[in-house]
């Protein structure tokens, strides 16, 4: 599945045009809605030739309606799929998200917040396959602002629930994954924003067997207007064991893994 709580994450940042942690803008900002939404739409491709049969085109599409109680609390659902660029290029539905977000009071230049989710298996991998009746992820953040430039660290536990220990393919179904995250963003100029993030997390079956998973993220976001953005970047990932499966390869860059995209977004 993609990031698409990253994506919505820069368009929330970025769309005020200034750099700031969760959206929030170093500039004084209008006074709160209540409701509103982030829609974005993303175009990826790998490196290899787009006439290559082993490139990989894609598109996705994300809608994050959201309700703000308080300047303190709110709550959205994170509603995804993906369409395959190439092939039957069918639509496909991703797991849906519901979260509560509570920021906490700032101390200096640190502030403390945290996300409740809890999922809707919607993909057919999760339903059909997995038979993933819900998943709840707890994730606490640590957040670091100064002028133009922020710094956040979340770790967080992700707890899945089935019908079934194995899948019908006969797999053994995660039990939980441990993830750390770490997002790093500088604010260029009122429309130009890069943002660096890198995603560590280990999966726990039920036979207590490990994978490790890693991904790296950089983009470069131009707000057009305060609530558009757009947004380019190049991602990549994937098991951080070399071939040999003892020693460590964690690559930045690989000519046969990694991924641009381009994404286009609106907040409301």
């Amino acid at each position: 599945m993609r990031n698409y709580a990253f994506l919505c994450l820069i368009l929330l940042t970025f769309g005020n045009r200034s750099l700031g942690s969760e959206g929030t803008s170093t500039t004084k900002l209008a006074k709160i809605k209540n409701w509103g939404a982030v829609l974005a739409g993303t175009l990826y491709s790998g490196l290899r030739p787009i006439s290559s049969t082993e490139n990989q085109l894609s598109s996705d599409i994300a809608l994050i309606p959201n309700y703000k109680f308080n300047k303190k609390t709110k709550v959205a659902l994170i509603l995804a799929g993906t369409k395959e660029l190439e092939g039957e290029r069918k639509f496909k539905w991703a797991d849906s998200n519901i979260y509560i977000q509570q920021n906490f009071n700032k101390y200096g230049n640190f502030s403390l917040s945290g996300r409740l989710y809890q999922t809707i298996p919607l993909s057919e991998s999760s339903t059909k396959d997995r038979n993933l009746t819900t998943a709840t992820k707890v994730e606490p953040k640590l957040n670091y602002l100064f002028k133009n430039f922020s710094f956040s660290y979340a770790p967080s536990l992700k707890q899945y629930f089935y019908k079934f220990k194995t899948s019908k393919t006969g797999k053994i179904n995660t039990r939980y994954t441990l993830s750390q995250k770490a997002f790093i963003g500088y604010s260029l100029s009122e429309r130009i924003s890069i943002a660096l993030e890198a995603v560590y997390s280990r999966a726990v079956n039920y036979q207590g067997t490990t994978k490790d998973n890693y991904s790296f993220d950089q983009s470069m976001t131009y707000s057009a207007t305060q609530n558009t953005s757009l947004t380019l970047g190049h991602s990549t990932g994937g098991s951080p064991l070399a071939a040999n499966g003892q020693d460590t390869q964690i690559d930045i860059f690989d000519k046969y893994e990694s991924t641009l995209y381009f994404s286009a977004g609106v907040v409301y």
